[in-house]
């Protein structure tokens, strides 16, 4: 199962885990920020709970603007608006 994008920052996460002689803890965490999920004993479910997360709005907001921004005609838009609205997803990253 693929992990989405991290819902706070966008970035990508990593499944971790440690195990002991006893038991097992799978938790998947963001790269950038930290954020992780609960402790959970199997792969699938620290995946599920990762994926099961809203995301940032924001972010799908900007995402979304910058793919449809590719498709304006430069009259349709003030100059320079598709770069900064670039610039405000990096801001994000």
């Amino acid at each position: 199962m693929k992990l989405k994008l991290c819902p706070f920052c966008g970035n990508e996460a990593e499944l971790k885990y440690t195990i002991t002689v006893y038991f097992a803890n799978y938790w998947v965490e963001c790269f950038r920020c930290s954020i992780s999920t609960r402790r959970v004993p199997s792969e699938d479910n620290a995946i599920e709970d990762w994926n099961k997360r809203s995301t940032n709005p924001i972010v799908e907001l900007l995402d979304e603007l910058i793919e449809t921004s590719e498709y304006w005609s430069e009259y349709d838009v003030p100059l320079g608006l598709h770069d900064r609205i670039k610039q405000a997803r990096k801001l994000l990253d």
